[in-house]
């Protein structure tokens, strides 16, 4: 553990990518390590909702230690940075962060449509009947920021039936629960290597979002981001005209 990457809020941190490969050969990789994969708790039932980029899921995990998390998350358009955290509960909400994950996806990312997104989060011992939290934000890159159709990096799937009893959803900048609806995840409390993800390169690395942005609150990280990039891309447009008017 000494060796690895602590984020602002003392919790370690990995930064993956998905690795050059086909859907079908995607989807013959990921089909291959969930067959010997333990679920220790989960929720994929009901019809199915979505569009969230800032939410958190309550769940018991049901096993004392957490090595990967999948969520109904699936590449759109855009491209940019998930960022995954495994949290405790604290009053009925997100406390302290256990463990964090950042996934690189671009858009030619071979995830398929309403397929599960797996996330290999730094492991986590954990109390098996305890409340933890999934808290998941998107970070779109600079250039698909405010352009129509492409302004997020995923849809992400939701059950409308609120048929999951070991926890509830909290969608981003909501005060309340989303009563009628859970996210659809999975916790794994045992795994191998993800033949799907590669560690994220230094080049890759630099594409993430500036640091208070990486260091914010789940309930509005993303929003504040694309706010202050739309903020970033006024200023630099009020520039350009300005400069057009004293050359003129």
């Amino acid at each position: 553990m000494s060796a690895m990457i602590l984020a602002g809020c003392g919790a370690p941190q990995s930064f993956y990518s998905y690795k050059e490969q086909t859907r079908k050969e995607w989807i013959a990789a990921i089909s291959g390590w969930r067959r010997k994969a333990i679920v220790s708790t989960g929720h994929d039932e009901g019809t199915a909702g979505g569009g969230f980029s800032d939410f958190a899921q309550s769940f018991i995990p049901c096993s004392d230690i957490i090595n990967a998390v999948e969520l109904t998350t699936y590449p759109v358009k855009a491209a940019g940075w998930i960022r995954v955290d495994l949290a405790k509960d604290e009053n009925g909400r997100p406390g302290k962060v256990l463990s964090r994950t950042w996934l690189r996806v671009e858009t030619d990312c071979p995830a398929g449509h309403s397929s599960f997104m797996t996330f290999d989060v730094p492991n986590v011992k954990v109390d098996p009947e305890g409340v933890y939290w999934i808290t998941f934000n998107e970070f779109v890159d600079e250039e698909y920021v405010g352009k129509w159709g492409t302004s997020m990096v995923t849809n992400t799937g939701f059950s409308k039936d609120d048929t999951y009893q070991g926890g509830k959803l909290i969608v981003g900048n909501h005060r309340g629960t989303h009563e009628s609806g859970d996210s659809k995840f999975r916790i794994i409390s045992k795994c191998g290597t993800l033949p799907t993800l590669r560690k994220a390169s230094r080049g890759e690395r630099q594409t993430l979002p500036a640091k208070q942005f990486q260091e914010a609150s789940w309930s509005n990280a993303s929003i504040k981001w694309c706010e202050y990039v739309l903020e970033k891309q006024e200023a630099q447009e009020h520039s350009s005209y300005e400069k057009i008017k004293r050359q003129r």
